[in-house]
């Protein structure tokens, strides 16, 4: 079980988010841990700054700050990407600047 102010890192079943690979970042986003009820506030609220491929690109790892509340292992989870970051980053890379 993780709390908040710590970093962890996530292997999902399946994600959206890009990894790092060829010279370009991975993807930026929020992981969030619905609560329990619908209507409640969510269980965690996790920052992913950075995902890296592992085990010959098979796995996508996304190493996360817990911003509040728990998470631990076997939880469901929700994911966005932060599409404006991405799009920027994107952008500058190809133009250079």
């Amino acid at each position: 079980m993780k709390n908040t102010g710590d970093t962890i890192e996530l292997v999902l079943d399946r994600t959206p988010f890009y990894a790092e690979s060829g010279g370009q970042i991975g993807d930026h986003g929020i992981i969030t841990v619905p609560g329990q009820h619908p209507g409640q506030p969510p269980a965690a609220v996790l920052h992913v700054g950075d995902v890296t491929n592992a085990a010959g690109g098979d796995l996508s790892v996304h190493r996360a700050e817990v911003l509040q509340g728990r998470v631990q292992c076997g939880d469901k989870v929700c994911v966005c990407v932060v599409w404006v970051w991405v799009w920027w980053e994107r952008c500058t890379y190809v133009l250079g600047m």
